[in-house]
């Protein structure tokens, strides 16, 4: 590399982090896995990138979680997965692992204050190298000017101007390389000094005098120190395979698993939980189980989404780079269950979490119409029926496409029902108070008593053959709850079977979607 060329490099400062990272920033509290994430030197630069520069060593761990905490890293990540990058060279990254272990060690044996912020610098210590595509450091500042056009400390100064890093970590990165000064009162910057004359006795295999008292050091804080960092694996780079068609997803998860109740609602609910059950009655009871099973199953799906992922991901990238045609079966058998897996989580996330709500007027009349005539061919090889009887336009204030959904739910229950030649219909009605009942009847087969508590639950096994599998029931009692309202099965006796939803007055508008007085 010729004089300039490192300068030049430093205009551009993205190194992706490994696929390992970015699945674990897709958690819903990634901070807990900090210990793991800290490994990657692409995470720190990204995360020494997004600080902001008043951002000191004692508030630094705070800093870090909630830029964890927020979606712009990884939309960051997102929006440069298609840039060039490569990756550290095995041999930097094992160097620069090591050096965070150190900190690591050292942070606990010799009782720094400034550990994280310590911790977080030394991961960061050779970053540079990246950005002149070297292995090695050259032993003196002139022959890395000689090499690189300028030394170490001048490429870290540069990145941390440009992104604006806070000033202790900006002269921790760019002087730890340099004699030291009078002035260097740096904790950050001292302790780095540490590691790295540390570093250098280790990979000698032993430890001068001068060195423990350089470093302020007894033989037997260094016996724990060498102990302790032996404790400390080394977690290889993991390849990067596969992550477009996932992280898309991961994201829109990762943010429908944030739209949970409040902790005001939580406390609410716990407090009628505790209640004696003579003070509910059982529609509350039902509804604060599905509330609980939707917490649960929102939680479960986020984690079970993550590792299908990586899954999927791998299996598309051997997939790519294999030509045995035994292999590419398995391999397209394994990316096929994903995908259904996949098509079962979004399912699961519909009845757990489905977003917010975007209020707008709805014909009531039209959406049924348009369930009758989309449903239509399912329903017509069973000779199934299907019609809707809604009164004059009716207008409510409600979520179109969640609504939608929710009927089309209670439609598929009972086309499933019938076994052939039967039919099913939607009607309205409007009671005194005002409120708007939206039902649907079949000629199908009705639910035995034993399993009426049971008929929203997801996946609740004991259901009768035919009617009411998988999530559609779940997920018509979420959107009745969404929209303030309730469901119920209200089968006529001796007569059809019926489930009716029931949405408050206030949500009724007149015919030109305005709120009824």
């Amino acid at each position: 590399m010729t004089q300039g060329e490192g300068e030049h490099s430093t205009g551009a400062d993205w190194l992706r982090p490994e696929s390992a990272t970015i699945a674990a920033l897709t958690r819903l509290h990634p901070m807990q896995n900090w210990d793991c994430l800290q490994r990657d030197p692409a995470l720190l630069l990204l995360i020494a990138n997004h600080l902001h520069h008043r951002v000191t060593p004692g508030t630094l761990t705070e800093a870090i979680a909630d830029i964890l905490d927020s979606d712009h890293l990884l939309r960051r990540i997102e929006a440069q997965l298609d840039q060039p990058s490569d990756s550290l060279q095995p041999s930097t990254l094992e160097r620069m692992q090591r050096r965070l272990d150190l900190a690591t060690a050292c942070s606990k044996i010799l009782a720094w204050n400034d550990g994280p912020a310590i911790r977080f610098a030394a991961g960061l210590m050779e970053i540079g190298l990246y950005f002149v595509d070297d292995r090695e450091i050259p032993s003196s500042i002139e022959l890395q000017v000689e090499k690189w056009g300028l030394h170490l400390g001048e490429i870290h100064r540069r990145l941390a101007r440009r992104n604006h890093w806070p000033v202790w970590l900006r002269e921790a990165l760019s002087r730890w390389m340099l004699p030291t000064r009078p002035a260097d009162a740096n904790p950050v910057l001292q302790a780095l000094r540490v590691v790295d004359e540390l570093d250098r006795a280790l990979q000698q295999g032993s430890l001068p005098a001068e060195i423990i008292n350089k470093c302020n050091l007894s033989p037997e804080q260094f016996r724990k120190i060498v102990i302790m960092i032996g404790e400390l694996k080394f977690r290889r780079p993991a390849a990067n395979p596969g992550l477009r068609p996932w992280l898309a997803a991961a994201l829109e998860t990762r943010q429908q698993a944030r739209t949970n109740i409040s902790d005001e609602e939580m406390d609410l609910l716990e407090r009628q939980v505790a209640q004696p059950k003579s003070y509910l009655d059982e529609a509350d009871l039902r509804n604060q189980k599905l509330r609980s099973l939707a917490e649960f199953a929102g939680g479960a799906s986020h984690e079970i989404n993550n590792p299908l992922a990586i899954i999927s991901g791998h299996a598309q990238y051997l997939l790519n780079h294999t030509e045995e045609e035994k292999w590419q079966k398995a391999l397209w058998a394994i990316i096929r269950q994903t995908e259904r897996v996949h098509a079962i989580l979004n399912d699961v996330m519909r009845f757990a979490r489905p977003g917010l709500l975007h209020e707008e007027s709805v014909d009531v009349g039209e959406v049924l119409q348009q369930l009758v005539n989309e449903y239509k061919p399912v329903a017509e090889p069973k000779r199934i029926s299907l019609s809707s009887q809604a009164g004059q336009a009716l207008f409510i204030k409600a979520d179109r496409a969640q609504l939608k959904h929710g009927l089309g739910c209670l439609l598929v229950n009972s086309i499933e029902a019938i076994v052939s030649n039967g039919w099913a219909k939607f009607d309205t009605t409007i009671d005194a108070n005002g409120a708007l009942t939206i039902a649907i009847e079949d000629s199908g087969p009705g639910i035995p008593a034993s399993q009426i508590d049971h008929i929203f639950d997801p996946f609740f096994s004991g259901r009768s053959a035919g009617r009411g599998k998988g999530l559609g029931l779940s997920i018509a009692w979420r959107v009745a709850d969404l929209h303030g309202g309730s469901i119920r099965y209200s089968p006529k006796p001796n007569g059809p079977t019926r489930f009716e939803i029931e949405l408050p007055s206030d949500r009724l508008q007149n015919s030109l979607g305005r709120m009824s007085a």
